[in-house]
């Protein structure tokens, strides 16, 4: 049997030790939770997944279609947004998802259990600074993606912007009205 130079050692135990992580990684980036039929414009299957699983945290106790309706409300406020603004919020989404270290846990958000990612949450609010910044995004984007749904109101009672009728015009203001096809006396000339 021929002698493994040190060389080729070093080359195997280094593909070895590469290999390792590699299912870790797989199941970082692939498993994340079905939506049905989800066909955002501007979040992936994965954000809108992520949100998903961030609005059942902010927003207990829903239904599921809820939940759906959450991201494709998310996913149309954001079409509607410069594109640096859609990669901050995207930037957002992943650092939610991967700030992880701040639990025991070696899963990201989207593969801890319920508790677990109260406790995420938590310590994310309790920590301050970019840590807050990020987990307040998060929420404020389920909350505003859930309060675009007209069923939200009424768990909160509200019955909507109470706008008064439309006053009539009055005949001071006609009487100032310019007929049409006049020139404004600023432009005329003697």
């Amino acid at each position: 049997m021929s002698k493994i130079s040190r060389r080729k050692f070093f080359f195997i135990g280094m593909a070895a030790l590469s290999a390792i992580p590699i299912p870790f990684i797989l199941t970082r980036i692939y498993n994340y939770p079905k939506i049905n039929s989800w066909d955002g414009k501007i979040l992936s299957h994965r954000h809108a997944s992520i949100l998903f699983l961030a609005a059942q945290e902010f927003i207990p106790e829903k239904s599921e279609i809820v939940y759906q309706n959450i991201t494709g409300n998310i996913d149309s406020f954001l079409s509607k947004l410069p594109e640096t603004m859609v990669s901050q919020v995207r930037d957002a989404v992943e650092a939610f998802e991967n700030m992880t270290f701040l639990t025991p846990s070696l899963n990201s958000f989207s593969q801890m259990a319920s508790p677990a990612r109260q406790e995420y949450l938590e310590r994310m609010f309790g920590l301050g600074g970019i840590f807050r910044l990020v987990a307040k995004t998060i929420r404020d984007l389920c909350l505003f993606g859930y309060y675009q749904q007209d069923s939200s109101w009424a768990s909160i009672r509200y019955l909507g912007p109470m706008v008064a009728e439309s006053r009539s015009v009055s005949e001071q203001y006609l009487t100032l009205v310019a007929s049409s096809g006049d020139i404004p006396k600023s432009l005329m000339t003697e």
